[in-house]
């Protein structure tokens, strides 16, 4: 039974010590892996940790053999960053496509003068996406748009922002700064 004490205080302590050393280490760390990922992980490295030290030598190197192999083969997608970026590119050119759509089907063949945005979970969490009506003019009827999606947070490696046109061409940038129609096309 004292076994058992020592092993879930030493589990608790080093959980508590991964985690403190990411936060005080990276400051961007729980922004980018969110409470969702910190709460699934810390339960399973207590765990993981409890079972390690309570078990024999041999157990160990067995435990620890058949964790690398699962960790290694396991098709986890690490690049969240990457991911959110692609999500924001992939959402402004859904809904460039929705409002021509719009357009297309329209009586007056005008856009709309406001428009939901279907943007997946992770991309959400990552980046603020804006559309612009465009009215040429003295008419109210909007003929042309802009879709901008942009980081909240440049600091935390999101350095990718868009922009794109009723031309369907989206344009980005690295900057901290709005994505213009003079930047550089995203192929």
């Amino acid at each position: 039974m004292r076994r058992l004490g020592m092993s879930t205080l030493w589990s608790s302590l080093l959980v508590l010590a991964w985690l403190l050393v990411h936060l005080a280490t990276d400051r961007c760390w729980f922004y980018i892996n969110g409470i969702h990922y910190v709460s699934t992980i810390a339960p399973v490295l207590f765990t993981w940790l409890l079972v390690f030290f309570v078990l024999t030598k041999w157990h160990r190197v067995v435990l620890v053999v058949i964790t690398v192999l699962i960790v290694g083969l396991s098709p986890i997608d690490w690049n969240t960053v990457s991911a959110a970026a692609s999500g924001a590119a992939s959402t402004l050119r859904k809904t460039a496509d929705k409002l021509e759509q719009y357009r297309t089907h329209s009586p007056t063949e005008t856009y709309p003068s406001t428009i939901a945005f279907d943007i997946a979970t992770l991309t959400q969490r990552f980046y603020h996406f804006e559309y612009v009506p465009i009215s040429s003019g003295n008419s109210s009827a909007i003929n042309a748009f802009l879709l901008k999606a942009r980081p909240f947070r440049y600091d935390c490696g999101l350095t990718y922002s868009f922009i794109v046109g009723p031309n369907g061409k989206i344009h980005f940038t690295r900057e901290n700064r709005d994505a213009t129609e003079d930047d550089p096309i995203l192929n």
